[in-house]
């Protein structure tokens, strides 16, 4: 059944394993056992018949001929490599999986499929222990080898980026070489067929019905077949599959090129999303121009921009630039618009790698008031000229703007009371003493406090509670410039920063007017409730110079006004002043 060449005569160190299971095992591959030294030649220690006769010898014959040697009956130009991959592989997992040539003694190549692991067997020696399966056969005739064997046409196509394999037509069979194979974790040596190729990952199911009608094709003696696709979901690549029967090699042979495309295959992509990109822009635009940056020109769209906006026709673009900006543009963007599209702004940007600059600016044209627009240039060199051109578009985006100003409204607004909330009226009191005009005169903030709100909420109901926060707040927007900064930064509590005041008794009388304003609310809910306020003052730069400072120290004097007997106001160091005040003394 099998030529043991070990001394006592055993395979595997398990005592389960009979004759009869062994010759199971045997009867159920396409080949035989063997096993190996992990030695440099790999000495055989054990081959079943079955291995040997897959090639084509017996037991004598065999012995006689190979003996313990399995690198014999390699093909010369491949044993390195065999015994190399097969060494890399059982150090790296203990485990093989190797299609290789090997010679038969008909003459033939016999490819074989080689697969085993690592045992430790009786001896307590570690061995290679696997199978060996039959393949495919080449014959060893020069007529009838394809092309890829002969190192002088692989190797200088390989080492201009192609991969090369052969295509057997008759066995539906791709072969590629070693090297190859290696390189990518592949068998050298799998069916032609997508399904095939789809469980080797080797394509994506998508590209199933291209490879099977280009395998068709080739199969039905198409001279040259072409097919694109993406290999192990990463590389594209462009494949020509050229029959080899009108070079003298028999119709069931075909060669196959596979040529990296990625890099181009990228580039069109990314070539043909920006054509669609620009498409897109160019159709929603409401005005197009073309302009000649570096020589200050309009090319295309000067008529049309004198007739909209009545001024002189002229193709210098700076001058129309100039013109519009002073003329129709809101003054607050004027600056920014010139400087933005300006020459050497243009030239500039595209220098530093920039392909487009875009601006938002408020315009009007005739009989019409300002709307917000949306100037995008894009940039590019022509290469004829070497000049720096530009593609200017022109679109509405007064909706846009209106909803965004809606949504800032809405987020800085308090939603019972419709004035600032806390972070608004922080924001922008912060933003008005960081300016000149902020830094160079007197302000005052106002902390004010309805006094026994809880005791109102809880006798009345929050609904009246809410009623009443809503009333104070309109009252205060009556008394108040809009210049002035008005919120609601608590539950009861309200901040009020007057602007420019010429001294702090401008304060004091505000103080005053709003405490008048709310005792008269007591008649407007024809309720037996009494409705006053406390009002703490700070002073800018008096008390501090920053909204912290500031607000701290207004809080500190509302406490004061709250510890004397509230319905009062308090200015920050500056004691606590009843507020027992009539019309009379408003008016005074």
């Amino acid at each position: 059944m099998s030529l043991d060449l070990l001394e006592n005569n055993q395979i595997w160190n398990h005592e389960s394993l009979s004759p009869q299971m062994l010759n199971a095992i045997q009867s159920s591959i396409n080949g035989g056992i063997i096993i190996a030294d992990i030695d440099y030649d790999f000495s055989i220690s054990f081959i079943s018949n079955e291995c040997i006769e897959m090639l084509g010898y017996d037991q004598n014959e065999w012995t006689e001929k190979f003996g313990i040697t399995p690198s014999a009956f390699l093909l010369a130009v491949d044993r390195l490599v065999v015994q190399t991959t097969v060494r890399n592989q059982l150090e790296m997992c203990g485990k093989v999986h190797y299609t290789y040539r090997v010679y038969n003694k008909a003459g033939y190549i016999s490819w074989v499929l080689l697969q085993g692991s690592l045992l430790t067997q009786a001896d307590g020696i570690e061995r290679l222990c696997g199978s060996l399966t039959y393949v495919c056969d080449f014959k060893v005739d020069s007529e009838n080898i394809c092309p890829i064997h002969k190192s002088y046409y692989r190797i200088p196509l390989e080492r201009l980026g192609y991969i090369l394999f052969d295509y057997d037509i008759e066995n539906n069979k791709i072969y590629l070489s070693h090297t190859i194979a290696e390189n990518y974790g592949i068998s050298s040596c799998f069916d032609c067929c997508s399904e095939s190729l789809v469980e080797m990952g080797l394509i994506h199911p998508d590209f199933a019905d291209t490879c099977d009608r280009a395998i068709e094709k080739t199969r039905n003696g198409s001279s040259v077949t072409y097919l694109t696709i993406q290999l192990f979901n990463k590389y594209w690549v462009e494949i020509t599959i050229a029959n080899l029967h009108q070079y003298g090699f028999g119709s069931s042979y075909a060669l196959g090129i596979i040529r990296n495309i990625t890099s181009q295959y990228k580039k069109e992509k990314k070539l043909l999303t920006e054509l669609e990109y620009h498409k897109a822009i160019l159709s929603s635009a409401i005005h197009i121009y073309k302009v000649n940056v570096t020589k200050d020109t309009l090319i295309e769209g000067h008529e049309g921009l004198a007739r909209r906006f009545g001024m002189a026709p002229s193709n210098c673009f700076s001058e129309c630039l100039s013109w519009i900006s002073v003329k129709w543009v809101h003054p607050d963007d004027a600056g920014y618009l010139v400087d933005g599209l300006s020459q050497t702004s243009l030239l500039a940007a595209f220098k530093n790698g920039r392909k487009s600059v875009t601006l938002e600016f408020r315009r009007a044209e005739l009989g019409k008031p300002f709307m917000w627009i949306k100037c995008t240039i894009n940039l590019l060199r022509d290469p004829g000229t070497n000049d720096v051109m530009g593609i200017i578009t022109i679109k509405s985006i007064e909706s846009r703007k209106k909803k965004e100003a809606e949504m800032q409204y809405l987020a800085e607004r308090d939603s019972l009371c419709k004035i600032y909330n806390h972070g608004a009226t922080k924001s922008r009191v912060t933003r008005f003493l960081d300016s000149e005009e902020g830094q160079t005169n007197q302000h005052a903030m106002m902390v004010l406090d309805i006094d026994n709100f809880k005791s109102i909420n809880d006798t009345y109901g929050h609904l009246y509670g809410d009623n009443l926060l809503t009333r104070i707040s309109e009252c205060m927007q009556d008394l108040f410039r809009s210049t002035d900064i008005l919120g609601r930064v608590g539950g009861d509590e309200f901040l009020l920063f007057l602007k420019n005041i010429s001294t702090p008794e401008r304060a004091i009388r505000k103080a005053i007017e709003i405490n008048h304003l709310s005792q008269t609310l007591d008649n407007a809910f024809e309720t037996n409730m009494s409705v006053s306020v406390s009002i703490g003052i700070a002073l800018y730069p008096s008390h501090g110079i920053t909204f912290e400072d500031l607000y701290h120290n207004a809080d500190k004097a509302l406490y004061e006004a709250k510890k004397k007997g509230k319905n009062t106001y308090a200015m920050f160091n500056d004691g606590v002043k009843p507020l027992h005040c009539n019309i009379k003394d408003c008016q005074n």
